[in-house]
């Protein structure tokens, strides 16, 4: 590992080395070395200014090592400490990419230092052209060059070196090689003075080191449906694969509801074009707060309505939570609410399910809540996505009463209310610690609208809290885009009167919301009202009946994996069943799918990415009733000939 860094420092420096001197002769004549690698050498520490010893006495090799090497924090863009761990590391370290010109993990290549594509005018490397450069500037390039090749521990001596050669001061070069290990906070200030000076050469310098992306997005799980996409891409050509991996529907809005958006898009206006209010239009928010009262039973809720139900989950997340808090997701958990925490920087605490019934275990979530440091929000999807199981009305009430006991927020995300079979009913709980999220993409087919909402209790639903008091505080600092279906979003007075309206102090769901998208869509708004109408609902009811056929199919086809209480679970609501992979199998399920892809031409989606590996979640309603039926018959062949296989197939790579 030292050696690995000394190796690494050693490269890092050789290469600064080289962008230093080359932009020196790009520019076309010398150009003075800054203090810092002047002094370096003439034999002096950077630092300073004092003579620097002719050598380090007799230090053990790592001592040594630990001497010359910058730490690894400093490899990566920071001087002072090493990067926090991921919590996932195997996953960090997979998706991690080092940008060019910077030194990658132990036995990586150092990109740019031995590449001529990366210094296009280094007379030095094969093919490398462009201005002429005097004899002491080239014979330094070269010394770098030969040390880098004769050994990686030398390269940062040869940096010295020629940097004494390109002064002409060969005496300088011969104590340079003495000042080669002048420690770390020398070495970081030779770096800052030499990137100023490669940034002089002009459009003829080479490429600075890139900074870092965010260390959330690195912890941030891959999106799973975008991977399967690739994968099915990468299956062999002749038979189009067929998906039973993404949760979305084979139907389109309703008749009705498209037709009122088409009307509106013609007649265009700023009820279509302009800015809406942040919360939403008016006439949606009062039809949602009616059907919350009479269908869900919420009575003095309101609405926020947001750019899909995934946004009103980020909403929460950041109105409601802190880094320093934990939010309790039951495994299997839905893959996106997890990658909002881990990019908010939030903190997950992930609870059991019981066995067989895949509910949430409330005993385990009982003891959480009363234990030390209590988790700030526990979310529930009901019907669950992934497993498609639906929990009756007596566990939601104890999870909202276990909840609003420890001061927890209690979310339910409501995104499949509508998918209910076999006599299933949804509930929903009121509470003034319990919001609910809901959407409209899967039920009236408007995936790609983007329009979802958000359920919160107002003051006659006993909300009359923080929440509340900030909603309705975020919303009168929105009211003017308000009036942007009768006009313009445009000021009418003079510019030296207008008056900015007071922002609220706290973080609330609104004033994110206005923070991030402004507004969801005013069109896919219109729609999503219009979905609402009683003709479009009695469609959405028909589309959903018609799911049978689908969901009957894909329940035979996981009869070699078990059935339903034994080896598969849901099917009770939401559109997927969820079923166990032979043991043997239990940390292969991505290599699972990608083998199904391959051999069969069917995808699901692997359990890993919901929190069990070993696990496939099937979904059943984005296929219309024929190509369901013809999926499923390839997932049942796949799963046969999966059963009976010891391992799989060395090729069977996600």
């Amino acid at each position: 590992m030292l050696a690995s860094l000394v190796h690494r420092a050693a490269a890092s420096s050789a290469l600064a080395a080289r962008r230093a001197l080359h932009a020196s002769a790009a520019a076309g004549k010398d150009k003075p070395l800054p203090d810092s690698c002047a002094c370096a050498a003439q034999g002096q520490h950077a630092l300073g200014g004092r003579p620097a010893p002719p050598r380090h006495p007799a230090v053990p090799p790592r001592r040594a090592a630990r001497r010359a090497a910058p730490s690894s924090g400093e490899l990566y863009g920071r001087e002072d400490r090493d990067p926090a761990p991921s919590p996932n590391p195997s996953a960090t370290q997979e998706k991690m990419s080092f940008p060019r010109d910077e030194a990658g993990p132990a036995g990586a290549k150092l990109e740019g230092v031995d590449d001529p594509a990366a210094y296009p005018n280094d007379p030095t490397l094969p093919g490398g052209a462009g201005p002429r450069v005097d004899g002491a500037t080239k014979a330094a390039l070269a010394g770098v060059r030969e040390a880098e090749a004769e050994s990686p521990k030398a390269a940062g001596q040869g940096v010295v070196e020629g940097l004494g050669a390109a002064q002409g001061d060969d005496a300088g070069a011969d104590r340079g090689r003495q000042a080669a290990p002048c420690g770390r906070a020398a070495a970081r200030q030779r770096r800052a003075a030499l990137l100023p000076l490669a940034a002089q050469g002009g459009d003829a310098a080479p490429r600075l080191v890139l900074p870092q992306v965010s260390r959330r997005v690195l912890a941030t799980d891959a999106p799973v449906i975008v991977k399967t996409k690739a994968m099915m891409a990468r299956a062999p050509p002749g038979r189009p694969v067929l998906s039973l991996a993404q949760g979305i529907v084979h139907w389109q809005p309703p008749p009705a509801a498209a037709a009122r958006a088409a009307e509106l898009l013609a007649a265009g206006g700023p009820a279509v074009h302009g800015y809406g209010p942040a919360d939403g239009l008016p006439a949606l928010r009062e039809a949602l707060a009616a059907k919350l009262t009479s269908v869900n039973g919420l009575p003095g809720y309101e609405a926020m309505v947001t750019a899909g139900a995934n946004q009103g989950f980020v909403n929460l997340v950041l109105s409601l939570c802190d880094a320093s808090d934990r939010v309790v997701l039951f495994t299997p958990y839905y893959f996106n609410h997890l990658m909002a925490l881990q990019m908010t920087d939030t903190g997950v605490l992930l609870g059991p399910s019981l066995p067989g019934s895949l509910r949430p275990d409330l005993d385990w979530l009982a003891g959480a809540l009363a234990g030390p440091a209590p988790p700030k929000m526990v979310v529930i999807t009901n019907p669950c996505n992934p497993t498609g199981v639906l929990l009756p009305r007596e566990e939601l009430e104890r999870a909202a009463a276990l909840c609003a006991a420890a001061g927890a927020w209690l979310v339910l995300d409501c995104t499949y209310e509508d998918f209910l079979y076999d006599g299933g009913t949804h509930h929903c709980v009121p509470g003034p610690n319990v919001l609910h999220l809901f959407s409209f993409s899967k039920c009236a087919g408007m995936m790609g609208w983007r329009v979802g909402y958000i359920a919160y209790p107002g003051a006659a639903a006993g909300g009359g809290g923080r929440l509340a008091d900030e909603i309705l505080k975020a919303r009168r600092v929105c009211q003017q885009s308000a009036r942007a279906a009768d006009g313009p979003r445009a000021h009418t007075r003079p510019a030296a009167r207008r008056r900015r309206p007071p922002r609220p102090a706290a973080t609330a769901p609104a004033q994110v919301q206005d923070t991030i998208p402004i507004c969801a869509s005013q069109l896919s708004q219109h729609l999503a009202l219009a979905a609402l109408s009683g003709e479009s609902r009695a469609y959405v009811a028909a589309q959903v009946a018609g799911l049978e056929g689908n969901r009957c199919a894909v329940a035979d086809a996981l009869v070699p994996l078990g059935r339903r209480g034994a080896g598969v679970a849901g099917g009770e609501g939401a559109i997927y069943y969820w079923a166990a992979l032979p043991e043997r199998f239990a940390a292969a399920d991505e290599a699972a799918v990608a083998w199904l892809i391959s051999e069969h031409g069917v995808c699901a989606i692997p359990g890993s990415a919901c929190g069990a590996p070993g696990h496939l979640r099937v979904a059943f309603a984005n296929l219309t009733p024929g190509a369901c039926v013809e999926a499923a018959g390839r997932l049942r062949a796949g799963l046969e000939q999966l059963v009976g296989l010891d391992a799989l197939p060395p090729a069977a790579a996600p």
